[in-house]
């Protein structure tokens, strides 16, 4: 007998938007209602759907000042949700709506919901360049719930090496997880290249991609005018591309709604279960190891036994794909090889469909929905927010499946702790433990998530005025445009176990050779400094 209240995505719709006169493009608002008018048509039933919204989500929007997105995006839809949200900044949160909403699905607290999220940083930046002012809408009346953790992703030592940029931090994961595995800087970069020539030809197919462009290994690990190296070990083809054009749009009901709705069966998409959890520590400098993420296994193996499936039941996934580094680390928690054929993006990836600010996972549900539609099975969709910080996991399918009950929550769990939400179980889907963050409520002001990342055993004191020997934990070396290196950055210990943040001196021949050969391990001398320190390798 089906669930009458399991969660289904009975609408999805995308909109990609490139090359207007940024005088005529259109602005964040206009991206998504292009996304939320094809999502309503492909739920079959038009606008009249959104006089029926109880409850409408936009996910965090880039450089728009708009005071109340949500209540901009509903009137003209002309919908009255009584529940408003708008995101926080994560690339984790469309997913996370995803599982929160769900939960409400099946409490009843919810019976039609709308994601919506755009991104129009490539008009902003044509824009700035030609010295055009843009007239995007503002305003919106009342004030949104706020969903999720709003949190800074770095610390103030952080700030103040240079680590506070997704470019500058996510190389230093890779370096690290290279040296664990003993790899050659030859070897890994061969690897992470050939990773994402996959990616890059599941986006040539794509409508919606930014760069329809199918890249080989070798095209994508070398540098070049048009791929110039951004931060060791990426070229420019590693990295997340945010200059896009893009918005999308999900429509969530329950079964029960979806069938009085007279929304035909062929257009739903079950949600068979999700999990949120946040890495604690929560400032990367602080973890134990640059080369896992607990956090990001525990959402996985909650959202998998929620879903009642298993990883070798998915047909296909999209995992959160910002920098080589990430796709890998989620291959290493969920259990998977590098080389699966299954691949790991329906998207093409944030390189290469492009990286629309905190709504790319809007479009890989979106487009998961549409191959669970066309194809049937399971899908996986991972979503990332901050430096591997905030985790956020969800299971789709074609088939209802039966009823799994959720994990039971204890506020006394262990870090990197997760909940379990979801269409087909009892769980609430909410709740922040004391030591780890697991999904989170709307509005929630994590006072006792913050208090859990700093006081946890495992945080890494951090020595704030080092001085003396020590080595190279991993490090990286940002480049100018001009492919000219600029400076380097190193997380290393002294010889006493404190961990030290630091820079090298600006020296290119210093600099190259931090490129040229492994320097995980390497010995030097760190002096204090304001705001930084000094690294000098041996």
């Amino acid at each position: 007998m089906q669930d009458n209240n399991a969660t289904v995505l009975v609408g999805a719709g995308q909109y990609l938007q490139r090359g207007l006169d940024p005088r005529e493009s259109l602005d964040p608002l206009g991206l998504m209602l292009q996304a939320c008018a094809a999502a309503a048509e492909d739920c079959g039933l038009g606008p009249e759907i959104w006089s029926r919204l109880d409850t409408l989500a936009v996910v965090d929007v880039f450089a728009w000042e708009a005071k109340n997105p949500a209540r901009l995006l509903a009137e003209r839809l002309e919908a009255k949700p009584r529940r408003e949200l708008v995101s926080t900044v994560g690339g984790n949160t469309p997913q996370s709506l995803v599982n929160d909403i769900s939960a409400r699905i099946r409490s009843g607290d919810c019976s039609l919901a709308l994601i919506a999220g755009a991104n129009a940083v490539d008009t902003l930046k044509r824009a700035r360049k030609a010295g055009i002012e843009l007239d995007w809408v503002a305003g919106g009346d009342g004030r949104a719930e706020v969903f999720g953790d709003s949190r800074l992703g770095s610390s103030d030592v952080e700030n103040n090496h240079s680590l506070y940029l997704p470019v500058n931090i996510y190389p230093l994961f890779e370096n690290a997880l290279r040296a664990e595995r003993g790899s050659s800087l030859e070897e890994h970069s061969l690897s992470m290249a050939s990773l994402f020539a996959r990616f890059s030809e599941v986006a040539h197919d794509n409508p919606y991609a930014w760069f329809p462009t199918a890249r080989s290994a070798e095209e994508i690990a070398t540098p070049a005018p048009a791929n110039r190296r951004v931060a060791f070990p990426y070229t420019k083809y590693m990295n997340a591309v945010m200059a896009t054009d893009q918005s999308a749009a999900l429509l969530l009901t329950s079964v029960a709604r979806a069938r009085a709705l007279g929304i035909p069966e062929e257009k739903w998409v079950f949600f068979r279960g999700g999990a949120d959890a946040y890495e604690s520590p929560w400032f990367m400098s602080e973890r134990p190891s640059f080369t896992g993420c607990p956090a990001m296994r525990q959402a996985g193996e909650q959202a998998l036994l929620r879903s009642g499936l298993t990883v070798d039941d998915i047909d296909r996934f999209d995992l959160y794909s910002c920098f080589p580094v990430a796709v890998e680390t989620a291959c290493r928690e969920l259990g998977l090889r590098e080389d699966d054929p299954r691949g790991f993006t329906v998207t093409g990836g944030l390189p290469f469909f492009g990286g629309p600010g905190n709504n790319y996972s809007t479009h890989a549900i979106a487009t998961v929905v549409q191959n669970l539609r066309d194809a049937g099975g399971n899908a996986l969709v991972s979503a990332n927010g901050w430096y591997l910080t905030k985790h956020a996991i969800g299971v789709y399918s074609s088939e209802p499946g039966e009823s799994v009950l959720a994990a039971s929550v204890d506020e006394n769990r262990t870090p990197h702790s997760a909940v379990a939400t979801g269409g087909n179980g009892t769980g609430d889907g909410s709740g922040a433990g004391r030591t780890g963050v697991a999904t989170v409520p709307s509005g929630s002001d994590h006072a006792g998530a913050r208090e859990g990342c700093e006081d946890h055993e495992d945080v890494v004191a951090i020595a704030v005025e080092p001085e003396g020997m020590g080595r190279i934990e991993t490090y990286t070396v940002i480049f100018a445009r001009d492919g000219s290196p600029k400076k380097g950055i190193v997380i290393g210990r002294l010889d006493d176990g404190r961990r030290f943040l630091a820079l090298t001196p600006s020296e290119p021949g210093l600099l190259e050779g931090l490129c040229e050969s492994e320097a995980v391990g390497r010995r030097g001398r760190v002096t204090p400094g304001s705001p930084a320190n000094t690294f000098v390798p041996d």
